[in-house]
C-alpha cells in the first residue's frame, strides 16, 4: 500500500465519512511524503487528533485533513530534533 494510500485509509476509517480525499488533501498528503515525514508519524498524529477530539466532527461536517495538519507538524519536528540530538526514534 502506498504512503497516500495508508493515510487515506487511516483518516477516512478515523473520520467515519465514506467520502474519498479531495485534492486538497491529496496535495497535502504529497507534501508530507515529499517532506520525508515517515507514515507512521502521520498516521500517529491523525489518530491523536481523533482520540482529542469528541468525535470526527467540526461544526457538524466532517472534519478535513488539514485539520490535523499542526499535529503532524508538530510530530515531524519533534522527530527530526531528537534524530538531531541522537536520541531513540519514536515508533
Amino acid at each position: 500500500m502506498s504512503y497516500a494510500e495508508q493515510i487515506e485509509r487511516e483518516f477516512i476509517g478515523l473520520r467515519g465519512a465514506p467520502l474519498m480525499l479531495g485534492p486538497d488533501e491529496a496535495r497535502l498528503i504529497a507534501e508530507w511524503e515529499r517532506a520525508g515525514v515517515p507514515v507512521h508519524l502521520v498516521l500517529d498524529a491523525i489518530r491523536e487528533v481523533f482520540e482529542d477530539r469528541d468525535g470526527p466532527r467540526l461544526n457538524g461536517r466532517p472534519m478535513p485533513l488539514r485539520y490535523c495538519r499542526p499535529a503532524v507538524e508538530e510530530a515531524w519536528q519533534t522527530y527530526r530534533e531528537l534524530i538531531a540530538q541522537g536520541g531513540a526514534l519514536p515508533g
